[in-house]
């Protein structure tokens, strides 16, 4: 399969995954707040452990991490996070298709521009034009870019009135882009050192290799931030913070580090692939609001 497939697999089973996850937390855990998770959590996941449904959203994430992986050792990390921003577009088709939600013209133009700016990224994704970086390298990128978030991260929440949905929201976008750009370096060192990759076969190599065991750290440590800057923020701020902090900070590891293809054709499709991923992340809250808005006129 093409590094192409094997991300619009991943795409899909991210997307569907994400989709079954929130209506089965919606229909058997509904309004429960962070810190009643973090008191009682048998009391939350117990219900969603016994529903087939929520655990076949787990079997898809997996699936699509697995394809994600396969995708990501072959093409380029630029290429492949702007891309992976098409999950949004399963979500969105489902809400409008399953759950009879309406798309506002914004929105609308959003996936109009995501499409166009696919279609172009998708020209130059079938072969990894970066280089192959060292252990050393990529995680003195990654150690930097986390020294860097300290004194930014405490700048934004001395703010008046706080900053906590932007403190929290920045620094788990780093947190979790420095997981993926540690993710591309450990498959490029294992393809270097077995001529190859396959996401099952070289997974004991993978491990082995010192930037996943940090990469792993970084995305626990941005799942738990990010709980946080929904506990004191709003979705429709946080999450495109989230989206666009890790989006830039890998493209930057790719562009500066990898030594990617950096186009102007390129440029323009990444821009326009962000700022219409960043416009439908806001419809985490927008959608609920708009449905409250309805029922409260009838």
């Amino acid at each position: 399969m093409s590094p192409l497939g094997f991300l619009s697999v991943s795409v899909v089973l991210q997307g569907a995954a994400m989709v079954l996850h929130k209506q089965r937390v919606a229909a058997l855990a509904p309004n429960v707040e962070l810190g009643s998770i973090v008191r009682r959590p048998g009391r939350f996941f117990a219900p969603l452990a016994r529903d087939p449904l929520w655990l076949l959203g787990w079997l898809l994430t997996i699936g699509g991490a697995l394809a994600g992986l396969q995708a990501l050792s072959l093409m380029d990390l630029t290429l492949a996070q702007a891309l992976g921003k098409l999950e949004l577009l399963v979500v969105v088709g489902a809400g409008v298709v399953l759950l009879g939600e309406r798309l506002d013209t914004l929105e609308w133009l959003a996936l109009a521009v995501m499409v166009a700016a696919a279609v172009g990224l998708a020209q130059g994704a079938e072969r990894d034009t970066g280089a192959i970086v060292t252990t050393r390298t990529s995680l003195a990128f990654a150690f930097v870019s986390l020294a860097l978030l300290v004194p930014l991260w405490l700048a934004l929440r001395s703010r008046p009135g706080g900053g906590g949905e932007l403190a929290h929201g920045l620094a788990a976008g780093v947190f979790f882009g420095c997981g993926d750009l540690l993710v591309k370096a450990a498959t490029g060192q294992v393809r270097e050192a077995t001529g190859d990759f396959h996401a099952l076969v070289s997974l004991a190599a993978l491990v082995a290799t010192p930037e996943l065991a940090v990469a792993l750290a970084c995305y626990m440590a941005g799942i738990v931030v990010v709980q946080g800057a929904f506990s004191v923020g709003r979705v429709s701020v946080v999450g495109p913070v989230v989206a666009l902090t890790g989006s830039l900070l890998t493209i930057l590891f790719g562009l500066a580090i990898l030594d990617e293809s950096a186009s102007p054709a390129r440029a323009v499709g990444l821009a326009g692939m962000l700022a219409a991923a960043a416009l439908l992340s806001r419809r985490d809250v927008a959608a609920p609001e708009r449905s409250a808005a309805r029922a409260a006129q009838r």
